[in-house]
């Protein structure tokens, strides 16, 4: 089956860092000792301040859809770890599971390729969850 991918907040973290405001600080700045136990607050967003959200992706399932999956919203959490690795995803709405199954293989397969970023908060990177929903196609 074809999956699109898309990326979201497609800048590469250099990129990142020449988007900050001048003085603003780099985005890790504090040892890995001075980060152990830092986590981002719950539900911090681009506006928190002294975080900077993950580079998140997502994953479109093909129009090859079963067809009791069409119409349906699909609820999809990736938690993104401190190293920018993909280290978790959880799928909900699918009810069937081999595609299922199909499908977080997909994101998996897709995440070393699609240049993660982790969250920056207080000058340490942090892992977060990032979540997206999507309604099947009606083909």
């Amino acid at each position: 089956p074809l999956f699109v991918v898309l990326l979201l907040g497609g800048a590469s973290p250099m990129a990142a860092q020449k988007l900050l405001r001048p003085g603003d600080p780099p985005l890790v700045w504090r040892t890995p000792a001075e980060c152990a136990g830092v986590t981002a607050p719950p539900n911090a967003t681009k506006d928190t301040p002294g975080y900077t959200p993950a580079r998140p992706f997502a994953v479109i399932p093909s129009l090859d859809s079963p067809r009791a999956l069409r119409g349906k919203v699909v609820e999809v959490r990736m938690l993104i770890g401190s190293l920018g690795t993909l280290d978790s995803v959880e799928v909900g709405g699918l009810t069937d599971e081999k595609f299922k199954a199909r499908y977080i293989k997909s994101l998996r397969d897709v995440a070393p390729k699609s240049n993660l970023r982790p969250a920056y908060y207080q000058g340490c990177a942090v892992a977060t969850w990032w979540s997206y929903s999507m309604r099947m196609g009606e083909g």
